[in-house]
């Protein structure tokens, strides 16, 4: 059996990042990833830009994932532990497994 959360993961384009194999690296997506995988829940996606559409590119980080038994609790307390360069910027987006739309979960950061 499964619980399914749909989660659209946001924050400012100007929250520090370093370039890797021509990838923005955001050190706090690698925390978050970390601390999702020691949770056992998986991991966001790359940065979407790579794979969206249209004829421009992104101009926010956006990364997506679907958890299963997700704790969104756990996971915000989480986010906000993080030091963000702008806090209000921070966005969590879900859809959980009985919900009909996605939420937005404020505040997540700060």
């Amino acid at each position: 059996m499964s619980v399914v959360s749909n989660v659209i993961f946001s924050f400012s384009i100007s929250e520090y990042s370093y370039e890797k194999e021509e990838d923005d690296i955001y050190p706090n997506m690698e925390k978050i990833n970390n601390w999702l995988q020691e949770n056992s829940y998986g991991v966001f996606s790359v940065d979407v830009d790579a794979i969206s559409g249209g004829k421009k590119h992104l101009e926010t980080p956006l990364f997506v994932a679907t958890f299963n038994y997700f704790n969104i609790k756990d996971f915000c307390n989480f986010v906000r532990s993080l030091k963000w360069e702008c806090p209000d910027c921070v966005q969590v987006i879900i859809q959980e497994q009985e919900d009909d739309k996605f939420r937005l979960i404020e505040p997540c950061a700060g």
